[in-house]
């Protein structure tokens, strides 16, 4: 009887890891697949900035910059006219910063 005990004992210890293993394994495949979509929109921006375009296109939406001649619209959306939205023309604007990166491209 002794020996069926640590038997069954030994047999649930097993049992016990090898669930928690299985949980573990689950756990970190999702990570997997999280960082490999992560990786994947990294290397998507990383290749767009590779470009003149794309350094361009980041530069006029991070900085609100515009090239000479260009009007920058703001869409403003009024909570009081439910789904109406306001456009409003703002100056172009080139500051210090637009200054440089007109010398640069």
């Amino acid at each position: 009887m002794v020996i069926v005990i640590l038997f069954a004992h030994g047999v649930w210890g097993v049992y016990q890891k090898s669930h928690s293993a299985k949980e573990r394994r689950m756990h970190v495949e999702t990570e997997l697949e999280e960082l490999i979509e992560k990786k994947k929109v990294l290397t998507d921006g990383i290749n767009r900035l590779d470009t003149d375009r794309g350094i361009e296109e980041e530069i006029r939406e991070k900085y609100r910059l515009t090239k000479e001649g260009e009007e920058l619209i703001v869409i403003l959306e009024d909570e009081d006219l439910s789904s109406e939205q306001t456009a409003v023309a703002l100056p172009a604007s080139k500051g210090v910063f637009g200054k440089f990166l007109d010398s640069i491209f």
